[in-house]
């Protein structure tokens, strides 16, 4: 008995059946329900873009061919992305770092643009994506052959891995670095 008026405080009562007694007397529940505060839902989910901790995050999710366009809403402010046809706002707030990281698709012709003054952090792979930069400090890496890249104006810092034939615009405030590397270095930088 003790042990149940530890677990279900002193007023427990357990009530055991008695031989010959059909009708053994238990104890009824009572329930009740509470109304939960008003939450912020986003209306959206996007595969592929997450916004956690701050930290704005796209993930190309078709082997090739993704599209990503993040701009300001003008009738709002809010960051809007617009990934593979599909659309999220977020409040400006919520991106602390003011930066939206990028990462392609394994098989290239990806598009990726930034209409902000966000940094971006961008890698895409294979060959013949078509990449723009906001006019933020931009970190962008390059693989494979044929792919563009214009700085928006933004400083950038663009590693070119077996670019032979990138097109890169020509802007005084942005550092050039061209490596070669065998291709099957890659997958260790997929990650």
């Amino acid at each position: 008995m003790q042990f149940f008026s530890r677990i279900f405080g002193s007023d427990a009562k357990v009530f055991r059946d008695r031989p010959g007694d059909h009708s053994p007397r238990r104890r009824r529940v009572q329930f009740s329900l509470e109304t939960l505060e008003e939450r912020d839902l986003k209306t959206a989910i996007i595969p592929g873009v997450d916004l956690t901790n701050g930290m704005l995050t796209i993930t190309a999710t078709q082997y090739s061919g993704n599209s990503a366009n993040v701009s300001i809403d003008p009738s709002n402010q809010n960051l809007k992305v617009t990934f593979n046809g599909n659309s999220v706002e977020y409040n400006p707030g919520e991106v602390y770092w003011g930066q939206v990281n990028y990462k392609g698709g394994l098989g290239g012709y990806d598009t990726f643009t930034n209409d902000t003054n966000y940094s971006n952090i961008v890698t895409v792979f294979t060959g013949n994506n078509n990449v723009q930069g906001g006019i933020g400090f931009n970190s962008v890496t390059l693989w494979g052959d044929y792919n563009t890249y214009d700085s928006g104006g933004g400083d950038s810092y663009i590693f070119t891995i077996n670019g032979y034939h990138d097109s890169i615009s020509d802007h005084s405030n942005q550092s050039v670095n061209g490596y070669t590397m065998p291709d099957e270095w890659l997958q260790y930088f997929q990650g």
